[in-house]
């Protein structure tokens, strides 16, 4: 198989429902069986080829519901992360020499240090913000010694 196919599939199955994921994931498996058992012979990667057999075996008991819940909130975070960048960028002057809390896209805190930051946060009813500090564009920063 080329590695272009390879990578075509690979981008393919990335928008993929998680269903049809592990359906995917579980048909290769099988077809990686069949061969390893026909040919009498170890899989090429034997590492990779265990880790699915252990999620197949785990879909197989239901157990997959904490993997599908680690898969959403990282895809949850990387949203978010996405959002605080976007509003970083448009709002940076406005707030520049403070700590800003964000949820999201939204701004549910400032201060002058990061404790008063997250207080205003948790008083909105947010419990983990996305605290920073917004440098001065027009200061110089320090590197130590």
């Amino acid at each position: 198989m080329s590695a272009e196919l390879l990578n075509e599939l690979m981008e393919r199955a990335k928008a993929l429902a998680e269903e049809e994921k592990l359906r995917f994931a579980e048909y290769l498996m099988e077809k990686i069986q069949v061969r390893s058992s026909s040919k009498q012979e170890q899989p090429e990667f034997p590492d990779a080829v265990s880790e699915v057999e252990r999620n197949s075996e785990s879909v197989r008991e239901g157990t997959t519901q904490d993997w599908r819940r680690d898969v959403c909130l990282s895809e949850e975070k990387a949203a978010h992360r996405s959002e605080h960048m976007i509003w970083l960028k448009a709002n940076r002057d406005a707030y520049a020499g403070q700590y800003v809390a964000l949820d999201g896209s939204r701004l549910v805190g400032t201060g002058n240090n990061v404790r008063e930051a997250e207080a205003v946060a948790r008083q909105r009813g947010v419990e983990k913000p996305f605290i920073v500090y917004l440098f001065p564009l027009d200061s110089i920063p320090f590197g130590g010694w």
